[in-house]
């Protein structure tokens, strides 16, 4: 019984730590499956304006730059922490704005998928985009204002052709006046 006894217990132990170890042991490979995917997350991915890195390597100043000094989430704390340390009286109105939302827990005042380093070839295109814009109008409205030069050429040239057609039939008239008076001034031959 005594060899019984102890087996039994040796076996359920043996099993049952087994089964607390196993637990343990998968319970610290997620966290660290989550720690390694988070710090990829951080090392990919801007923690404010949520860009992936490559964005900043290829067109800005880089990743490292961009966290370290444009995006620098411990200045967001440190604002937070500042806005919660003055009286809301003497909050400004981008103040009060950002201190509404923050204690909303709203963060509509991040910048979403925004960064400066990467609006500048934006601007860029966008400035040759108005240009192009700004020389199409012109080009349209010289175009424009030709064909209405045209068109007040062409009334004036109508208005003195019909003027002449109108001053031929005065004429016409006064002469046809002029020559039926001559003829009503002259006796009648019996």
């Amino acid at each position: 019984r005594l060899l019984f006894d102890l087996s039994f217990f040796i076996i359920v132990i043996t099993i049952g730590l087994n089964v607390v170890f196993g637990i343990i042991v998968d319970t610290f490979s997620e966290l660290r499956e989550e720690r390694s995917d988070v710090e990829t997350d951080q090392k990919s991915t801007c923690f404010i304006c949520d860009l992936p890195n490559h964005e900043f390597e290829r067109k800005g100043t880089g990743f490292r730059h961009h966290v370290k000094y444009e995006h620098n989430m411990w200045d967001y704390v440190y604002y937070s922490l500042y806005l919660d340390s003055i009286d809301t009286g003497d909050h400004n109105a981008i103040q009060k704005y950002v201190y509404k939302l923050i204690d909303k827990r709203d963060t509509r005042f991040f910048p979403q998928e925004e960064a400066t380093c990467l609006a500048g070839d934006e601007d860029a295109t966008e400035i040759l985009i108005n240009e192009l814009i700004g020389k199409i109008d012109y080009i349209l409205q010289h175009f424009k204002d030709k064909e209405q030069a045209k068109s007040v050429i062409a009334k004036k040239e109508e208005q003195r052709k019909w003027e002449r057609e109108v001053l031929r039939t005065r004429q016409d008239s006064r002469l046809k006046s002029s020559s039926f008076s001559m003829e009503s001034s002259q006796p009648f031959d019996k």
